[in-house]
C-alpha cells in the first residue's frame, strides 16, 4: 500500500512539474516573441540619427556550474547609445530558462531554472563603430530575480526564489551594420550561490 502511494505521489509530481515546466516554456517563447515585436514597431520610430541603436537577440545558454539542461534558451532586447567613436552607453533586459530532467543536473535535480535581469554598463568598439562590421566588447552590471524549482533530498519539489547581481560581457560583430552574432558570459550570485552563464547570440540591430 506504502508503494503504491509512493509511486502515485511520485506520478503526480512528475504531472505537476511538466506542466509547470510547459507553461514556463510558452510564457519564454511569448517573451522572445514580444521582444522581437516590439523592436519591429519602434524601428520605424526611431531618429534618423544612428547615436541610438535597438537591438534584440536569442541565444543558447549553457548554465556551467548546473549540469546539462534538456531545453535552454536565453534573450534581450537593449539599447546603445553612442559616447564617441570608440564607446557606447548600454542598457539591456535580459532572460533566461533552464529545464532539467531529474538527475541530469550536476546541482540542480530536475525542475527548471530561471532569471531575469536589468543590466547598465558600458561598450568598446575594436573598430569603427561606422565599418560595415563593428566589433565590439560590452560589460553591464545589473540585478533581477532568479527563480529555480528541484527536488530535495526528501524526493519533493521544492522553490527557491531569490534577488541575485550579476555581470555580464560578451564579444560581438554587427555584421552589415544588422545581425549581430557573438559570445557572452554571465556571471551572478543569488541567494549565496554563484553561477556562470555561457552562450553563444544571434540578433538584429534594428
Amino acid at each position: 500500500m506504502l508503494i503504491f502511494q509512493d509511486e502515485a505521489l511520485e506520478s503526480y509530481l512528475h504531472r505537476v512539474l511538466k506542466m509547470k515546466t510547459d507553461r514556463m516554456k510558452k510564457w519564454m517563447i511569448i517573451f522572445c516573441a514580444a521582444i522581437l515585436m516590439t523592436c519591429s514597431h519602434n524601428t520605424s520610430a526611431q531618429s534618423t540619427t544612428s547615436s541610438f541603436d535597438l537591438y534584440a537577440y536569442l541565444g543558447y545558454p549553457v548554465l556551467i556550474t548546473s549540469g546539462t539542461p534538456t531545453f535552454a534558451m536565453n534573450g534581450g532586447i537593449g539599447v546603445g547609445k553612442v559616447s564617441t567613436k570608440r564607446f557606447s552607453l548600454e542598457g539591456q533586459v535580459y532572460g533566461a530558462y533552464f529545464n532539467f530532467n531529474r538527475q541530469s543536473g550536476v546541482a540542480q535535480d530536475g525542475g527548471y531554472v530561471g532569471l531575469v535581469t536589468l543590466n547598465g554598463g558600458g561598450r568598446y568598439y575594436w573598430n569603427a563603430k561606422t565599418s560595415n562590421h563593428p566589433v565590439y566588447t560590452n560589460l553591464m552590471l545589473g540585478g533581477g530575480l532568479w527563480l529555480s524549482q528541484e527536488y530535495n533530498a526528501d524526493d519533493i519539489l521544492m522553490k527557491n526564489n531569490a534577488l541575485l547581481v550579476g555581470l555580464s560581457s560578451g564579444t560581438y560583430v554587427a555584421i552589415n551594420q544588422k545581425i549581430i552574432t557573438g559570445m557572452a558570459v554571465n556571471a551572478f550570485a543569488a541567494d549565496g550561490l554563484g553561477n556562470f552563464i555561457l552562450s553563444g547570440i544571434i540578433g538584429f540591430q534594428f
